[in-house]
C-alpha cells in the first residue's frame, strides 16, 4: 500500500472519530497503527511525553476526543513519498464557531500501518478553540 492512500486511510477514520457523538470511533483510528508505533504531538512534547503502541494510540485518541467533542478537520494539502505522508489541516470545533490548524507527519510500515505519528499545532490556539484559559 502506498503512503497516499493510508493517508486516505486516516482521514476517513479520522472524520469518523470526530463526527461521532462518543468515543465508539476511537477503535477504527487505533487500528491503522503498527503495534511498535510512536505517537507524539506539541502537547505531549511539552510534557516531555511520548505513547507507545496500540495502548498509546487508544489514550491518545480518546483524549483527541474528549478534548475537541465534535468536530471536522479539513485537510486543505497532502503530499506523500513512498513511506511518508505529510498533512496540512484546520480543524473546526463547537459547531464551527473555533478553529485551529495545524499538520501531521505519518510514517508507514512495509504493512502500511502507522509507525510514527506526529501532530504539529499551536497550543494557544486549541485551548482557545475548545474554551480553555492558558496558564
Amino acid at each position: 500500500m502506498d503512503s497516499k492512500s493510508g493517508a486516505d486511510r486516516f482521514i476517513a477514520a479520522l472524520h469518523n472519530l470526530e463526527q461521532g457523538t462518543d468515543e465508539s470511533g476511537v477503535g477504527g483510528i487505533v487500528e491503522l497503527f503498527a503495534d511498535d508505533a510512536e505517537l507524539v504531538n506539541t502537547a505531549l512534547l511539552l510534557g516531555g511525553e511520548t505513547l507507545h503502541g496500540k495502548d498509546g494510540a487508544t489514550e491518545f485518541w480518546t483524549q483527541y476526543k474528549k478534548t475537541i467533542g465534535v468536530g471536522k478537520s479539513e485537510f486543505h494539502h497532502i503530499t506523500s513519498s513512498e513511506n511518508a505522508a505529510g498533512l496540512f489541516w484546520k480543524t473546526s470545533v463547537r459547531d464551527g464557531a473555533a478553529q485551529y490548524d495545524g499538520s501531521t507527519l505519518l510514517d508507514f510500515d512495509g504493512s502500511g500501518k502507522i509507525r510514527y505519528f506526529q501532530g504539529y499545532y499551536d497550543t494557544r490556539q486549541l485551548n482557545h478553540a475548545v474554551g480553555v484559559e492558558d496558564k
